[in-house]
């Protein structure tokens, strides 16, 4: 038990949340750190609630179950890494499951360590202790990174190269190190030899995720499409259950022309986030994009019926439906969308458009004066109202 105590002079004040939607479980672990010498703990039976005690008060740890209702342990510790007042706040997750693809979802989304259910006293203390001596006092190696990544952020590149030169002859076969090579390069404009780091650190670390992403940004911004989609594919091989790098690599697919593993990419994707709507957005968007109106107005409407007040999904099905020359069903939605705006002047623009479509001139003339008064520059609206006018 000294190894905790040693790490941590303030054990009495040691904050921890503990995030599990089974009370028993809340018990069992505060039974366990109260062992060690922890006094002070905090409890969420929920991803949500832990998010707004995180908010509400400092603390210092968190312990959080994976596999819980609404927002799930992951789900967690992404909106904690996203938030700059707890990115790099101690997180240890707990989880039953032992698949290759969960531990790599997990480490992607930055956990400090995970354990498996069921554990012992020793090993949760061991773990902790671990997390905390990193925090507490990170390699040499690690410094010499995060160095870097702090000049990177000030423009110093020559000093932030000078770091990870000296962070090479520590480890050079550090996958993190030519990962963060491959962001200095990329911030100061040099994409091949970004390209080249992120590869390196690709092949070093294969289940290195974010070199892989990184790396398929690079071939996206170099029009290297091809090399991009098999990046993203080795990337969902070893780490299937993200969102949205299924979404990407869906998107990708389809541009490739091929359809039906674009459609299973966008399953898993939408399986995978079922309950959000901007999910089923994107992947209509992918689809319009694409040329595929009809598989873009199935996704817009899952959207729609998932936010019936999206006005912007709204606009973009009947973009879907007049693409398809199904002019009154445009007509209907973007009635609806502008029962919930009526002043959004695009609207009457684009409903204006359908109503030519089904050949109603006349209603397509009130729509585009609606526009203009709404705002009276939109040129799309002035032109097309004189080439009617014209005709």
């Amino acid at each position: 038990m000294d190894q905790l105590r040693n790490l941590i002079k303030n054990l009495e004040q040691f904050k921890i949340l503990i995030v599990d939607d089974k009370a028993n479980m809340r018990r069992t672990i505060r039974n366990m750190l109260r062992v060690f010498g922890f006094a002070e703990f905090r409890e969420a039976d929920d991803g949500d609630e832990a998010i707004k005690k995180l908010r509400a008060e400092k603390v210092d740890f968190v312990i959080c179950d994976w596999n819980m209702p609404r927002m799930n342990g992951v789900e967690v510790l992404r909106a904690m890494r996203d938030d700059e007042r707890f990115k790099d706040l101690p997180f240890l997750m707990v989880t039953a499951e032992v698949e290759e693809g969960t531990v790599a979802e997990v480490i992607e989304a930055d956990v400090d360590g995970y354990i498996i259910k069921p554990f012992v006293l020793k090993t949760l203390e061991d773990k902790i202790a671990e997390i905390m001596a990193r925090k507490l006092a990170p390699s040499a190696l690690e410094t010499h990174l995060q160095v870097a990544q702090v000049l990177m952020k000030a423009r110093a590149f020559d000093q932030a190269h000078g770091e990870l030169d000296k962070a090479a002859k520590i480890n050079s076969r550090s996958p993190r190190l030519h990962y963060v090579r491959g962001l200095v390069h990329e911030a100061e404009g040099s994409l091949d030899q970004a390209e080249k780091a992120f590869a390196v650190a690709k092949e070093i670390g294969p289940k290195f995720i974010r070199a892989h992403e990184k790396l398929a940004e690079i071939y996206e911004k170099k029009g290297k499409t091809a090399a991009m989609l098999e990046v993203l594919k080795e990337a969902v091989r070893v780490s299937p259950k993200n969102p949205d790098r299924q979404t990407k690599l869906g998107s990708a697919l389809l541009a490739e022309g091929r359809l039906q593993e674009a459609k299973q990419a966008f399953n898993t994707a939408l399986q995978l986030d079922p309950d959000n709507p901007s999910r089923k957005t994107a992947v209509g968007e992918a689809f319009l994009a694409a040329g595929l109106a009809q598989e873009a107005e199935k996704a817009f409407k899952a959207s729609i019926e998932a936010n019936p007040e999206d006005v912007y999904v709204y606009n973009r099905l009947g973009i879907a439906f007049r693409r398809q020359k199904k002019f009154d069903e445009a007509i209907e939605y973007y009635q609806k969308a502008l029962s919930i705006d009526p002043d959004e002047e695009f609207l009457h623009y684009n409903l204006a458009r359908a109503y030519l479509g089904a050949g109603r001139r006349d209603e397509a003339v009130v729509s585009l004066k609606k526009a203009l008064k709404l705002h009276p520059d939109f040129q799309e609206a002035k032109n097309l109202l004189a080439r009617i006018s014209a005709g």
